[in-house]
């Protein structure tokens, strides 16, 4: 008996080695050069490339962990096998960035940035931008950013895709930021922002090819985008099924039609923006085939939002596209978009800002933060204990130089200038902070002092001083990276022409910054 035991433990102790051998653990991959040289292998020296010939070797799930910083795609040449041009995804993977804001991966526009043939693939936390899909002779090439080819999943959170281009030397190549053929492809938290599809393409930020794919987009801002044929933010060549939730679409552009979305009707919108694009037949969507409204948006009538819920305009008052990691377009006060979100609503906007601040969440991709207004000239008592240790850095603003105003208008012999600006500041916690306006004003320096040009200081030197030109609502902000729009108005009024500057404080800790100068143009 003992024998007989102790040669079935011998089997099985070799089948359970054998079915080891037949199955590799995922593994996990660390880049630690920024530069597109190597081998193949990841190992002390580590590039994207290397990771993802690394990953392609066996089925499984794989990850791969990049650094901050900006890692390259530089090598020249067309293959299918990772050697050069674009990173050839061929087994299931998932890259993760230290954030939209703080990873980019860039190509030198020789190729496309990631082609997935047959994988899933999954992207997180990262930047895609510099890529130019425009294949061998004779041929089309889709997706400037991303290429996905197959019956899989391609998956972004909190990914930028910015800065790309589709074109080819045949005709119509689609998606310049982002090309899915089948299976699904769902984008959450992030921006599909400033691409191109040339050469007569489709779909200058997203394109969608078969009708068995299944899209779904949660807090996604796609702007900016152009297409040289139909559909310059989104292109569905398809009955692809499709739900878009707290999404923002605006300021795309198509020489052909649809501006915003080329769609059948088996796209849903719910809690979304679709307005301010251009194109010169159906400039945001098509009203004979547009996508259908499940409530809660705000935007062109073409595209569908008729219901209680929906708001039919062509002007969602809107702050410019900025800040810092995922890009959105703010709602501004009085904005249609505000409160309209019809639940559910995600956790937090695309940036991370909690959602509701509200009665409800807002529609589309950004929440705007509800001030806590102080009223003016009421005495805040001083609170017990020791000040608050918060500090502000980080101050930067999307645009330096622009109109006061509620929106975007035409003016003869300039076009459309910009309204307004983003400011986005970084605190170390939670706290209360106080804006003040303050312009830039000629003086006359008196003992080290630049003050008033009062008749009686005519003979003194020349300065520039900084009075104060309104305050704006003290609101309340989370620890981390906020943004505030900046329309160039106070008190319900525009500012006149000239420099500025918006001072934040943080009265609880006395910490304070200022913009840098700000011009509202005439």
């Amino acid at each position: 008996m003992s024998s007989a035991r102790g040669l079935l433990a011998i089997v099985a102790a070799c089948l359970l080695a054998l079915a080891g051998a037949g199955s590799a653990a995922a593994a996990t991959f660390a880049v630690t050069t920024p530069g597109d040289n190597g081998d193949g292998n990841c190992d002390a020296s580590c590039s994207l490339r290397d990771a993802v010939s690394a990953a392609n070797i066996d089925a499984t799930r794989d990850v791969i962990l990049l650094p901050a910083g900006t890692l390259r795609v530089e090598r020249f040449g067309l293959d299918a096998n990772n050697a050069n041009g674009d990173l050839d995804v061929n087994k299931a993977l998932e890259i993760r960035g230290t954030g939209p804001g703080t990873t980019t991966i860039a190509a030198v526009g020789q190729d496309r940035v990631i082609d997935a043939i047959g994988a899933d693939l999954t992207l997180v936390g990262l930047t895609v931008t510099g890529g130019i899909a425009q294949g061998e002779a004779g041929t089309n090439d889709d997706g400037g950013g991303i290429r996905a080819i197959g019956d899989d999943a391609l998956e972004l959170d909190q990914v930028v895709v910015r800065g790309n281009v589709s074109q080819g030397e045949a005709s119509n190549p689609s998606g310049g930021g982002i090309f899915k053929e089948k299976g699904s492809l769902v984008v959450r938290n992030s921006a599909i922002v400033g691409n191109t599809a040339r050469s007569g393409g489709y779909g200058g930020g997203i394109s969608v090819t078969d009708a068995s794919t299944v899209v779904s987009l949660a807090n996604v801002t796609i702007a900016q985008n152009t297409a040289h044929h139909n559909g310059g933010g989104v292109h569905f060549n398809s009955e692809a099924q499709a739900d878009f939730a707290f999404t923002t679409v605006v300021e795309n552009e198509a020489a052909g039609a649809e501006g915003a979305i080329s769609i059948n009707s088996n796209l849903r919108l719910r809690s979304s923006i679709v307005a301010r694009n251009v194109a010169p037949s159906s400039p945001n969507c098509s009203v004979a085939d547009g996508p259908g409204s499940l409530g809660g948006n705000v935007g062109s009538a073409s595209c569908g939002f008729t219901l209680p819920t929906d708001l039919a305009t062509e002007e969602p008052l809107l702050a410019p596209l900025g800040g810092i990691g995922v890009p959105v377009a703010e709602p501004l006060p009085g904005s249609p978009a505000l409160d309209r979100g019809i639940a559910p609503c995600p956790a937090t906007d695309a940036r991370g800002v909690a959602r509701p601040q509200g009665g409800a969440c807002d529609a589309g991709a950004a929440e705007r933060p509800v001030p806590v207004v102080v009223p003016t000239g009421t005495t805040v008592a001083p609170q017990s204990g020791p000040p608050s240790s918060v500090k502000i850095s980080g101050v930067t603003v999307s645009k330096t130089r622009f109109r006061a105003g509620p929106r975007v208008v035409a003016r003869p012999g300039k076009g459309k200038q910009p309204v307004g600006t983003t400011i986005a500041f970084q605190l170390s916690g939670a706290a209360m902070v106080k804006a003040t306006v303050v312009r830039q004003v000629a003086g006359r320096r008196v003992g080290g002092k630049c003050l008033a040009a009062t008749p009686a200081r005519k003979g003194k030197p020349r300065c520039m001083r900084f009075v104060t030109a309104g305050p704006l609502p003290t609101a309340s902000y989370p620890a981390g990276r906020s943004s505030v729009a900046f329309s160039g108005r106070v008190g319900g009024s525009n500012l006149k022409p000239g420099r500025y500057k918006v001072e934040l404080a943080v009265p609880s800790s006395g910490a304070a910054a200022l913009t840098p100068l700000l011009q509202i143009l005439p």
